[in-house]
């Protein structure tokens, strides 16, 4: 992911690792390491914290 203002990708990269952590933490914690399960929880947190708000992004770019 590249970020269409500026082009950079470094904070999304971070926030991903950031996110990743999060769910091998919660994985721990709960025991619980069926591996499907936990990438499609990564997947969805990931799309609300941050791809859920390029759109808009893109969205002001094409104006």
């Amino acid at each position: 992911m590249t970020d269409p203002w500026t082009g950079e990708g470094l904070f999304f990269v971070a926030k991903s690792a950031e996110l990743a952590v999060e769910a091998i933490k919660k994985a721990f914690e709960k025991k619980r390491f069926h591996s499907r399960r936990a990438l499609h929880l990564l997947e969805t947190t990931r799309k609300r914290r941050i791809h859920d708000r390029k759109p808009s992004e893109s969205k002001l770019w094409l104006r």
